[in-house]
C-alpha cells in the first residue's frame, strides 16, 4: 500500500513523494531514498491524534469563515503531523540528529593530537 504524502517547502514549491511499505521514499524523478523510522509508537500515535485534531479544527474554521488563511496553514501543518505519524519518520528529528552527530565527530577530530 502506498501512502501519498504532500510536503510543501514554500507556497510556490510543492513536491510529491510516495512512501512504500519498505520505507523507500520515491520522489517525482524516481530517485529512491530509504527512510529510517525515528519516531516511536507512542510518539506516532500522539502525532496522529494531534494532526487529526488540528485538521478538524482547521476544517471547522474554514467552514465558519471561508476567508481564513490561517486555517489553511493549520491544515497544512496538521497534514504534515499525520504524515509523520503514518510513516514514523520526522525530518526535523533526522536533521537535529545529523547536526549533533557531525558536531560530535568534529569535536573528536579537534581533540586528536597532531604530531
Amino acid at each position: 500500500m502506498l501512502v501519498h504524502i504532500l510536503i510543501s517547502f514554500s507556497p510556490f514549491f510543492l513536491l510529491s513523494y510516495h512512501v512504500g511499505k519498505d520505507n523507500a521514499l520515491i520522489n517525482w524523478k524516481g530517485d529512491v531514498t530509504i527512510l529510517q523510522q525515528n519516531v516511536g509508537n507512542v510518539d506516532a500515535y500522539v502525532r496522529l491524534t494531534c494532526g487529526f485534531t488540528m485538521l478538524s479544527y482547521a476544517t471547522a474554521r474554514m467552514i465558519k469563515n471561508q476567508n481564513k488563511e490561517g486555517a489553511l496553514i493549520i491544515a497544512g501543518l496538521a497534514a504534515m503531523k499525520i504524515a509523520e505519524g503514518i510513516s514514523r519518520y520526522c525530518p526535523m528529528i533526522d536533521y537535529v540528529n545529523r547536526v549533533v552527530v557531525s558536531k560530535s565527530i568534529q569535536r573528536k577530530m579537534d581533540e586528536v593530537p597532531t604530531e
